[in-house]
């Protein structure tokens, strides 16, 4: 997942960046930033390439990384990891933003109980290949509350699941209803915001990272964006905090 990533640059960056001149007597930059990840590096997704560029821009910005390292406990303190040789540490931290993985909410499993569909090992529902429920050929789930032939939890998934079921649904209502095709899932490509002027995008077989990767990065996100006034409020807002200073 990307999102731990994300976080962990961010963060980092708004201590060092963005607030560290606005305190007379603490240094946001002296925040300690930790990741605890439970495979070797990060973006294992992205290859070896792009996740070793990863981590050296996490490096630079002062992300502290733990690899192979599952948190085991958290608190009110802190939390404690469990390092790969069996040794466990505690770390205080007031914060600790967890990414591990969520869980389908309640109305889930209160839909598949009453539509008669089973749910995988995250809570998900699973749904028939029109993303319908069940039997229930009137009732449709979409995004990263579905399972589905493993496709990924994330907001591709629910654009396009959106775009499908709302034809569907305009075909029933204008009585068109027939053979409905299964949803097909196209891969966009994946990307990774570190920090400013700093991602990393994979696209089929084209990798980008550094500050391409980062235009990439805020093009792919302009285009998500639905209406002409949205994408233009983005563009003014995205180009004063690139030439503003700080």
């Amino acid at each position: 997942s990307s999102t731990p990533v994300e976080l962990a640059g961010q963060i980092r960056e708004l201590a060092t960046r963005t607030i560290t001149r606005e305190f007379r007597h603490i240094d946001p930059a002296e925040a300690r930033v930790l990741l605890f990840d439970g495979l070797d590096r990060p973006l294992t997704s992205f290859g070896s390439n792009l996740s070793g560029r990863a981590t050296d821009a996490l490096r630079r910005l002062g992300v502290d990384l733990q690899m192979n390292t599952r948190v085991t406990n958290v608190d009110e303190g802190g939390l404690v990891a469990r390092y790969s040789d069996g040794s466990e540490v505690r770390h205080d931290a007031r914060t600790v933003l967890w990414t591990a993985g969520v869980e389908a909410v309640e109305f889930v499993r209160v839909l598949a109980a009453a539509a008669g569909a089973s749910q995988d090992r995250q809570g998900r529902i699973e749904v028939n290949d029109d993303l319908t429920v069940g039997a229930h050929d009137e009732i449709y789930a979409i995004g990263d509350v579905i399972s589905l032939r493993n496709l990924p939890g994330v907001a591709e998934l629910a654009l396009q699941g959106g775009i499908y079921v709302a034809r569907q649904i305009g075909k029933r209502v204008a009585g068109e209803a027939g053979h409905r095709p299964p949803f097909k899932y196209r891969d966009l490509g994946t990307a990774a915001y570190i920090s400013r002027f700093d991602a990393v995008v994979e696209i089929g077989p084209f990798k980008f990272w550094g500050v391409i990767g980062w235009w990439i990065w805020g093009l792919i996100h302009l285009t998500m964006l639905s209406g002409v006034p949205n994408r233009l409020g983005a563009v003014v807002w995205w180009l004063m905090n690139i030439t503003r200073d700080g």
